[in-house]
This record gives structure tokens, C-alpha cells and sequence, in this order.
């Protein structure tokens, strides 16, 4: 029972947390404060890492995940993979949600337009429950459902597309529906993309980490975050990950530790007492020019700009809180493999 009522506020939790999510990036997108980040990135990899996301979801309704690769393009391209992969999570978390038997089809196609340049086409298709003629003229409008029943049914607040809509206008691309009441639907968009000259960094597999534990465990990572609830439980993710961390409190604390112990890695909350960790990270690039631990970011800011001054800062990269153990675990395992 007790653990019945853990996994329902884990729930309540994390939906509280993708409405806020939400929330905040269609302020942002209205404000003109979300930059794209043209990173190379392999488009297949992408697809998977996105399905993989909601391959849970999908199994715990009995949904069948299906995936069609083109054959178009097989280096790597250069595009925006952290927004290309939010509206594709997008499109099939609502596939999934709308969606009680049957399955799910993901494919895609690439059309090379020169210059280097290509134009990727995206397609989610859908055996739900479709939507009306007149809902489909509002789908990607801000707070939007196709009814209020499906709202109280189904659950969510109606700005998923509508974000996802102006991310795709911003990767210079469309997005659309095609679709037919109680038979299904396939939402379609397309992004451009750059030919990349340089390969993809991609983080290990998982199965490798769980094969080389003792790899894992004798990296030597600071943990600098002065509030005890969120020090607790990212030191229970790092422990669940097969990691173990030294704490600090303070910017100070941490230079303090650094005098007396090498670090390959500190995690850096940005608001702390004393010295900041902005401040403690320039301190550290001032004493230790070469050979110096890298440097992950922990902030609850939600601005742009913020992950600039950071890493403007010297920080390596950038974790949001409250922290996901993935989006941990990837940022471990890239501090580690670069």
C-alpha cells in the first residue's frame, strides 16, 4: 500500500513538473528567449533514444512500437537533437496517451536540397482514437484539446503541440496531421539539417557501464549543493548509478576540498552561499589552467541565458533541477568520455 501511494506522488510529481516544464518553455518561445544549439548528432540515434523514452508507457497499455529508419542519409547532420527530440517525445507521448490498442509507427525520410543541406521529414502514426474535422483546425493552438471531455479523459494541458509547432517554425520546418475520427492519426514534421563533417558524440551504451562497475566507481566526483533535500537525493542517484561523491556546501568548501583531494568532476550548484558556484567555477580555471576536474552545472534557473553564463563561466554543461537520474547519468557519462 505504502508503495502504491509513493508511486502516485512520483506521478503527481513528475506530471507537475512537465506542465511547469511546459509552461515555461512556451514563455520562452513567446519571448524570443530559446537559441538552437547546431550540434552534430546521428538523426537514427535520436529516434531510438526518443522511443526508448516512452517504450514503458507503450508496453504498460500492450502498444506495439514499430520503427522504419530511412536510408537517405547515414552520416551524421548537424541540427538542434535536444528540440528535434522534445517534439518527437511530444508526438509520441500523445500517440501513446491517445492511443488504447494496436501500436505505433515511427518513420522518416530525408531530401537533400544542396549545399550540404537536407530536409528530414518525421512521421508518427497512430492507431487512437483520431480527431474530428473541426478539432484539427485548433490542434496546435496554445491550451488546446480536441474537447474538454478528451482533457478530463486523457489529462494534459493542450501545449505540447502548440510548443512543438513553434520549435519546428524555428528549425526552419512544418508540422501537420493527417487523420480520420476514431481510425488513427499520423502527425508529420520536417526540420533542416546541415551535413556534418565531424562524427556524433554519443555517451557509452548503458549495458557497458553495468558491465564495467569498478570503472564506474573509481571516478572521484565532488558534489557542491548547500540545500539537504536536494544534497540527499542526488547523492542517492549517484548511488544508484554506482558512484560515489564527496559533499561541499559552499563555494569555499569546495576550493577547500580541491587543496586537499583531485576530482575528475564536480557537481555545481549555481546558487550557494559564501562563493557561488559561477564564482567558485572561475576561481577554479584561475588555479587550475590544465588538468582541472570538469564541471556540471546544477540550477533551477529556467532563463535563457543561463546555461551561457555558465558555461562562459568554465563550466562544462548543464543539468536543471529538480535533476532527472538520466539526464544524470548522461552527463556523467559524457564528462567521462570526453
Amino acid at each position: 500500500e505504502q508503495r502504491e501511494y509513493l508511486l502516485t506522488i512520483r506521478k503527481s510529481g513528475e506530471s507537475l513538473l512537465s506542465i511547469i516544464n511546459d509552461i515555461l518553455d512556451f514563455s520562452r518561445i513567446e519571448r524570443g528567449k530559446i537559441d538552437l544549439e547546431r550540434r552534430p548528432f546521428n538523426l537514427d540515434t535520436c529516434i531510438r533514444d526518443a522511443m526508448s523514452l516512452i517504450s514503458s508507457l507503450a508496453h504498460d497499455k500492450g502498444l506495439e512500437l514499430h520503427y522504419s529508419a530511412g536510408d537517405e542519409i547515414s552520416e551524421t547532420i548537424e541540427a538542434d537533437e535536444s528540440r528535434v527530440r522534445q517534439v518527437l517525445v511530444n508526438l509520441l507521448s500523445n500517440a501513446v496517451k491517445f492511443t488504447e490498442r494496436g501500436g505505433i509507427e515511427v518513420s522518416w525520410q530525408a531530401s537533400e536540397k544542396g549545399d550540404g543541406r537536407y530536409e528530414i521529414h518525421i512521421q508518427v502514426k497512430d492507431s487512437g482514437i483520431g480527431i474530428s474535422a473541426e478539432a484539427m483546425g485548433r490542434l496546435f493552438q496554445s491550451f488546446s484539446q480536441a474537447d474538454a471531455s478528451t482533457s478530463r479523459k486523457y489529462g494534459g494541458n493542450g501545449l505540447g503541440l502548440a510548443i512543438s509547432k513553434r520549435l519546428v517554425e524555428m528549425m526552419d520546418g512544418r508540422i501537420w496531421a493527417e487523420s480520420i475520427d476514431g481510425r488513427g492519426s499520423t502527425f508529420h514534421f520536417t526540420f533542416m539539417a546541415h551535413r556534418s563533417l565531424q562524427p556524433a558524440r554519443r555517451p557509452p551504451a548503458p549495458a557497458q557501464s553495468k558491465e564495467q562497475p569498478d570503472k564506474t566507481l573509481k571516478r572521484s566526483i565532488l558534489l557542491a549543493e548547500d540545500n539537504p533535500v536536494n544534497q540527499k537525493m542526488a547523492l542517492l542517484m549517484l548511488k544508484k548509478l554506482g558512484y560515489h561523491a564527496d559533499k561541499a556546501g559552499s563555494g569555499r568548501e569546495v576550493l577547500e576540498a580541491l587543496e586537499a583531494k583531485s576530482y575528475d568532476l564536480i557537481l555545481m550548484d549555481v546558487q550557494m552561499p559564501e562563493m557561488d558556484g559561477l564564482e567558485a567555477t572561475r576561481e577554479i580555471r584561475r588555479r587550475w589552467p590544465s588538468g582541472g576536474p570538469k564541471i556540471v552545472a546544477l540550477t533551477a534557473h529556467a532563463i535563457a541565458g543561463d546555461k551561457e553564463k555558465c558555461l562562459e563561466a568554465g563550466m562544462d554543461d548543464y543539468l536543471c533541477k529538480p535533476i532527472d537520474i538520466d539526464d544524470l547519468k548522461g552527463a556523467l557519462e559524457n564528462a567521462f568520455l570526453n
